[in-house]
């Protein structure tokens, strides 16, 4: 139980009220049975191991959280150039949505964890995030959609002299767009795009 790879100084400290010894000095290699067995704590084994089964616990949730973390770095969106129009569109967008999909259901999970205690305010932030990157790619996809069909309605002189103000509103879109679509063809990674301010 002592050495559960999840134990960390908090549970040290734990231990040392449980058992009364000073644990946080004896977590080195140079702690040996002998010491153990001079500390007596092989009679409190009961309470030894609940600080540790708990430390193993949260380990889990750290290791999971570590996981869900790297599975994104190197994570990119499918940015191609569109038609003649000098922009960009999101191309594939299955294996960002799968990742998400799955990670938003492991991170609330995890938020219902009576283990999640020190890493609270990290599944929060995490979910948090996944949450606002779901809902930039739902209206991202609604935007774009909308933005493919008026874009070639649009950039007809004709119809811009019919509709003059429709094409004002459509143009001030159009910037935006070009400007997202050109900052994410810049720098592609998922978490990065969807970390840019205001957007």
């Amino acid at each position: 139980a002592l050495r559960n790879p999840g134990m960390r100084e908090r549970h040290w400290e734990e231990l040392s009220k449980v058992t009364g010894h000073d644990m946080v000095q004896v977590t080195g290699p140079e702690f040996t049975l002998t010491m153990l067995k001079a500390m007596n704590l092989d009679e409190q084994i009961e309470g030894v191991t609940k600080v540790c089964d708990v430390a193993g616990k949260e380990f889990a949730i750290e290791q999971a959280m570590d996981k869900m973390e790297g599975e994104w770095k190197g994570v990119e969106l499918d940015i191609q150039a569109y038609r003649e129009t000098g922009t960009y569109v999101l191309k594939g967008f299955d294996v960002v949505q799968q990742l998400l999909d799955d990670h938003i259901v492991m991170t609330q999970s995890m938020s219902f964890s009576p283990f999640k205690g020190p890493f609270a305010q990290r599944i929060e932030e995490w979910e948090r995030m996944l949450t606002l990157m779901s809902e930039i790619f739902e209206e991202w996809i609604k935007c774009q959609r909308q933005w493919m069909y008026l874009e070639p309605i649009f950039s007809s002189d004709d119809i811009m002299r019919q509709l003059p103000t429709e094409g004002k509103r459509f143009q001030g879109v159009d910037r935006t767009v070009r400007k997202m679509m050109s900052t994410a063809n810049h720098d592609p990674d998922a978490i990065t795009f969807c970390k840019t301010p205001k957007l």
